[in-house]
């Protein structure tokens, strides 16, 4: 395989066209222009560099990784890193038989969510780490069945406390009207994030802003469901999903209304119902939650998918003993996902 390194966004688009009209059956959700918007806009001022590795065989570019590196005085150890953070890894590209022979290449600075790949076809060398991941199934009544009584009695609780709430469905932001609710739900963010002791890399305000950068690219695309939730006239809540292939989504952005008075309405609970619900009659088949979904999502989840990820073999034994992950597992090669066994 030969290797090649690339500066810029504009100079991969071929190749990322490429693959994903071979290898993504043109079902992309979000293109490089995106990744090159949040490079532009978040990444290039605050002085990081940017390389991207493009592995050909027969002049057929094979795989594309997108990498980022911040030199930092404080930071002696800084290294060139997947930008799964923000660049959005769901959108590296590899065929899945040619992923192993970039393992060598890659930084060993995990990236924890690969869900893009299908099953490497050679996994040494990869961790696995639990996937927030619902199976839809085909009816509601068949979803609730997979639940234990716990989760079922909650979720059909939080339906009904939320009967009044008026629901409009759309494929596009509506600005104008989520501007009070989105400078609300910031403000509670960033009193969240300054009273907790872990810190971020990119802050409440630059994650958010980096969602809608993405948000935008989505609907332009037509990937983008929007889900807008009234009570009482009011806008309480608006859930954005992404849509990637022509089964699965991904949960991506919920913003809701931090009054004490809709506290009792469980209203990120429901947005994921009433969006969960809605994928279902459009034939999506998985509702992908993200690799470490907040504790009160976890109700949903009714499989034990995870995803593949790159780590150094003592982090990826780490990880997996982590996740109670068996040693052995069953193998959907056609699954985006793969199932412990």
């Amino acid at each position: 395989m030969d290797l090649e390194e690339i500066s810029s966004f504009e100079a991969v688009k071929p190749y990322w066209d490429e693959l994903n009209h071979t290898y993504k059956r043109d079902e992309l959700a979000v293109d490089w222009a995106i990744h090159q918007q949040i490079w532009a806009q978040f990444y290039q001022p605050k002085g990081y560099s940017l390389k991207i590795l493009a592995g050909f065989e027969k002049n057929r570019c094979v795989g594309i990784f997108p990498f980022k590196y911040m030199t930092a005085p404080d930071q002696p150890s800084s290294q060139w890193a997947f930008g799964e953070e923000a660049l959005i890894s769901r959108e590296y590209f590899c065929l899945p038989d040619k992923l192993h022979q970039f393992e060598p290449y890659l930084p060993p600075h995990p990236a924890n969510d690969l869900s893009c790949f299908y099953v490497p076809a050679q996994p040494q060398g990869f961790s696995r780490y639990p996937g927030g991941i619902i199976d839809l199934k085909d009816s509601v009544e068949s979803y609730l069945a997979s639940l234990n009584k716990k989760k079922r009695h909650a979720l059909t609780h939080n339906a009904r406390e939320n009967a009044d709430v008026a629901v409009q469905i759309d494929r596009r932001i509506r600005d104008e009207e989520i501007r009070e609710l989105t400078e609300k739900y910031l403000r509670y963010w960033q009193i969240k994030s300054a009273l907790s002791e872990t810190s971020k890399d990119v802050d409440s305000y630059e994650k958010i802003m980096i969602d809608f950068y993405l948000l935008r690219r989505a609907e332009e695309m037509g990937k983008l469901i929007a889900i807008y939730f009234y009570v009482e006239g009011q806008l309480a809540a608006v859930n954005f999903a992404i849509r990637r292939e022509s089964d699965r989504v991904d949960d991506y952005l919920c913003l809701r209304d931090t009054d004490e008075k809709y506290a009792h309405r469980g209203l990120g609970n429901y947005a994921i119902w009433v969006n969960m619900n809605h994928c279902r009659q459009l034939g999506i088949r998985y509702y992908d939650l993200s690799d470490f979904p907040a504790e009160y999502k976890r109700k949903f989840i009714n499989t034990e998918m995870f995803y593949y990820g790159f780590a150094k073999p003592e982090a990826a034994a780490g990880a997996a003993e982590d996740a109670g992950v068996a040693d052995t597992a069953e193998v959907a090669q056609s699954n985006i996902y793969q199932k412990v066994g």
